[in-house]
């Protein structure tokens, strides 16, 4: 596992992974209009800035159509600039936009995540400390948990961790 200081779709345009994971509501919210604008401190923030807000509609439908509850992860492709190929994990973290997210959501997501990692054959992954941001978790205790988790991942998977 790597750390990466900087803005993760930065990172993605840099590095281009095979996937990149932010913490995300239920609901699929990720900056609204004003975000496709006006670029907010936070990681789906990010992505929905730096794709011109392509990407929310995306996520909200699927989110919907799975029935999105905390502990998942919601799936889908690519928007432009991102790299084509680059899967957008959404690990649901919390039910609502700011809410605050629980500990045992993260847990969850990890275990969702080892599996889509697994059934999708991602073999670099971009991701942020889950739930620390809008979900106010500690960060000491979602890195001790994502050092755990990077080691029931296959060997040849890299996880690159971006803080801000």
């Amino acid at each position: 596992m790597n750390l990466v200081h900087g803005d993760i779709a930065e990172v993605v345009m840099r590095e281009r992974p095979d996937a990149v994971v932010h913490a995300a509501n239920a609901v699929g919210w990720m900056g609204g209009w004003v975000g496709k604008y006006v670029r907010m401190r936070g990681v789906a923030e990010s992505l929905h800035y730096a794709t011109k807000g392509r990407l929310e509609p995306v996520v909200k439908r699927e989110c919907r159509r799975v029935q999105a509850r905390p502990g998942d992860v919601v799936v889908t492709t690519s928007v432009p600039p991102l790299p084509e190929h680059c899967l957008v994990l959404h690990a649901v973290t919390m039910m609502r936009p700011g809410q605050r997210a629980e500990f045992k959501a993260v847990a969850r997501c990890l275990v969702s995540l080892r599996h889509v990692v697994e059934e999708q054959e991602i073999r670099h992954m971009v991701m942020p400390l889950l739930g620390t941001g809008t979900g106010r978790l500690p960060r000491e205790v979602v890195y001790a948990a994502l050092s755990e988790w990077e080691h029931t991942l296959p060997r040849e998977t890299l996880v690159q961790v971006v803080t801000l």
